[in-house]
């Protein structure tokens, strides 16, 4: 059974700077919660009990809301500060730091 989630929450979002301003995408408000808690329900209730989250922009609003856990799962951050760097390179060399450091 898979414990373990790796979530990329670091992005810009430049495509959604219209609907969430001051905000990193993850934290966009959807029927009052924002939209990173509707995923981390699902993989609690599908068994994860550990969340590694990748955050880069704004990632003070992630850390502040979360904190080192939610719910039964604790979370462990990874602080991108190179999100301005192409999406595919930086998304291979966070996962792989992730993996590495995690020993997954």
């Amino acid at each position: 059974m898979v414990t373990t989630a790796i979530i990329l929450a670091g992005g810009l979002g430049t495509r959604l700077k219209k609907v969430v301003q001051d905000l990193p995408k993850p934290m966009a408000l959807i029927r009052g919660r924002p939209f990173l808690e509707y995923q981390m329900d699902f993989w609690i209730s599908q068994g994860v009990t550990k969340f590694i989250l990748s955050v880069g922009y704004l990632n003070h609003i992630i850390i502040d809301h979360f904190g080192d856990s939610y719910h039964t799962a604790s979370i462990n951050y990874y602080v991108e500060d190179e999100y301005e760097v192409e999406f595919d390179s930086n998304v291979s060399i966070g996962i792989r730091r992730i993996l590495y450091e995690e020993k997954l």
